[in-house]
């Protein structure tokens, strides 16, 4: 209905016996009941209900009896319940509540026993259940575990208490040397959960938890090992829980170990950029190393550095190298990094080098300044160079093209120069280095040259009755008509040049160069009749345009635009206006003889458009607005 949405209905096959049951999500936005299953002799189905998202509900036919069973994952998230199936006086289904993914859920109409069955593939991993058969009192379902493989799964369906350990979660690892194991449990015999038992020896021994339905255990584990966490209930009839898979955790309170050496533990460095040498070794429990070259990495182990103790860079997985930039300035420098394992346990290991850069040599590159571009296949670099403040003696200099993986010598050390060759097109980053005997130059960022070979290209047209230029040196550019994209040059007569500009005063010709000095000549902007262009809109006092596109942009509504000679464009009509669009016009725009040819696509998105006399090359479209078409042919 729409003034309620989808929503729940019922009928007795007669007209008046077909009524809604509740407006579950009251207005018209709906609840769209699904996967309606007899439950109990009520309907069990998922809908979805104001603030609560999609979650499970339960209906006797009446709108009182209509209720929500639990809200599974709270608020307005959804459970989505899914693939219900009923098994006896329960039923099962597939949901998420936010914390487990989607997981088997277990439900008896009631929201304290409506609850996780299992956490099949741990954490927020998603189960993804479905396919739920009972034969007997087995319950066969296929579902993704904790080794992402999907497998065909059973539960029992013997009535019998049942719990569930929430936290801590399977497979993770705890340093505290206290741990809260909690859970839930439930009964389905129709007896209450009387009694919660937790095992930390996989069954051996157990130990009863505070609470029943939702219970606690003060655990205090005897040392580093890999436990295996039990828990069973037994219900006020004596019926006890067969414990399920045990919860597999590691207690872990031993800090990893490991050392850190800068430049193979070098005393000193010339440069800020150094390497780190990385052993490190987390012994969980069950875990053993077997490396026997140095450094290595054993176990699970992330690390963190810091040029000062204080500031850190983010936790990373460790690795036996790691390039680093010290802290600028001669001196001892330290570098602190800490190792962390699984449980969290943390371990600070650091190493100090000496910083001289004061018999480093310099260089500078001088010429061409960054950004330079040519045209040419080559370049001239020119630069200087200088000892460090400690002395010695500039015995070379080299430049690279490519950023530093290739060098060649240049002529000169402390004034030097050299003709680099740039074969291809593109952008070049140019560095220089110095040498002394001993020392070498870590070298700076650099130049960037920009080899264009390209000539730039544009056009010249009427644009609302002015000549404008349009113009590109082929960079990436966000067009807005008219445009100058890049930086260009313009010339009226091929040797004076100035900035080129969107309206250069000319109808052409006109010259334009790039930064790299390539040369293009724009021809004379063309118009067939002595006003000025192929099209005249008329409105008080006729205008005209080289573009159909250019005289609609600037049109009024209520204006005629005539076209006279054929045109090749695409054009889109997209302003709320009314307006006319008339071909066939002679070079006087006085009477219409025929029509007009047009190469291009003609789109209508709004307003309308009454078009004439127009032999269209192409497609119409209109997506919007009014046409109204006479004398148009399309092909």
């Amino acid at each position: 209905e729409p003034a309620t949405g989808g929503e729940l209905w019922k009928s007795d096959g007669s007209l008046d016996g077909t009524v809604m049951v509740q407006d579950i999500y009251p207005g018209a936005v709906g609840s769209y009941p699904s996967e309606l299953k007899i439950f109990n002799n009520k309907l069990l189905f998922q809908a979805n209900g104001t603030g609560t998202g999609s979650e499970l509900w339960l209906s006797d036919g009446t709108g009182a009896g209509t209720v929500l069973v639990k809200d599974i994952n709270s608020g307005s998230s959804y459970s989505s319940p899914n693939d219900l199936a009923v098994a006896g006086n329960r039923a099962v289904f597939a949901a998420n509540d936010g914390v487990h993914g989607e997981e088997v859920w277990v439900s008896d109409g009631t929201a304290e026993n409506t609850f996780l069955l299992a956490d099949l593939n741990p954490g927020s991993g998603y189960a993804s259940p479905g396919n739920f058969t009972v034969v007997g009192n087995t319950l066969f379902f296929s579902a993704y575990d904790k080794s992402v493989h999907y497998k065909l799964m059973t539960a029992a369906l013997t009535p019998s208490p049942l719990t569930l350990i929430s936290s801590p979660l399977p497979d993770s690892s705890v340093s505290a040397m206290f741990v809260v194991v909690t859970g839930e449990a439930h009964s389905d015999t129709g007896s209450p959960v009387a009694l919660i038992e937790v095992s930390t020896d996989n069954g051996i021994s157990w130990s009863p938890a505070s609470g029943t339905t939702s219970w606690s255990y003060l655990w205090v584990p005897t040392g580093d090992a890999v436990y295996n966490l039990l828990a069973r209930a037994t219900d006020l009839m004596g019926t006890v829980e067969t414990p399920g898979q045990p919860v597999t955790i590691t207690n872990d309170r031993t800090p990893p170990s490991g050392w850190l050496k800068i430049n193979n533990d070098d005393a000193a460095t010339t440069t800020t950029l150094v390497t780190l040498s990385i052993h490190a070794v987390a012994l969980d429990p069950g875990v053993t190393c077997t490396f026997f070259t140095y450094p290595y990495i054993c176990g699970t182990v992330s690390i963190r550095f810091s040029n000062d103790g204080t500031g850190w860079s983010a936790w990373e997985t460790a690795h036996t190298v790691k390039n680093w930039t010290l802290l600028a300035g001669d001196g001892g420098k330290t570098v602190y990094a800490q190792l962390k394992d699984r449980a969290g346990n943390i371990t600070d290991i650091s190493d100090t080098i000496t910083l001289d850069t004061s018999q480093v040599p310099s260089s500078t590159i001088t010429s061409p300044a960054t950004g330079f571009a040519t045209n040419g296949s080559s370049v001239f670099v020119s630069g200087t160079a200088a000892t460090g403040p400690g002395g010695g003696t500039v015995t070379l200099v080299e430049v690279s093209a490519d950023g530093g993986s290739t060098w060649q010598t240049a002529a000169g050390t402390t004034s030097w120069s050299i003709n680099l060759s740039l074969p291809i097109a593109g952008s070049y980053n140019i560095k220089s280095r110095a040498r002394t005997s001993t020392l070498i130059e870590a070298p700076a960022n650099g130049i960037t040259v920009t080899v264009d070979r390209t000539p730039p290209s544009g056009t010249l047209a009427l644009y609302y009755g002015v000549w404008t230029l349009n113009a590109t040196d082929g960079g990436t550019c966000i067009l807005v008509y008219p445009f100058i994209c890049g930086s260009l040059e313009m010339s009226l007569n091929g040797f004076t040049w100035q900035p080129a500009t969107t309206q250069p005063g000319t109808g052409g010709p006109l010259w334009l160069r790039d930064k790299a000095g390539n040369v293009s000549q724009i021809a004379g902007g063309s118009y067939t009749n002595s006003n000025g262009g192929p099209i005249q809109m008329s409105s008080a006092t006729g205008v005209y345009f080289s573009w159909v596109q250019h005289a609609y942009n600037a049109a009024l509504s209520g204006d005629l635009i005539k076209l006279s000679n054929g045109l090749a464009e695409n054009l889109t009509l997209s302003r709320n206006i009314n307006l006319t669009l008339r071909g066939g016009y002679g070079s006087g725009f006085a009477t219409v003889t025929g029509t007009t040819p047009v190469t291009g696509d003609l789109k209508l998105q709004a307003g309308s458009a009454s078009i004439e006399n127009i032999d269209l090359s192409g497609t119409m479209t209109v997506e919007g607005g009014d046409a109204t078409v006479s004398g148009i042919s399309v092909r």
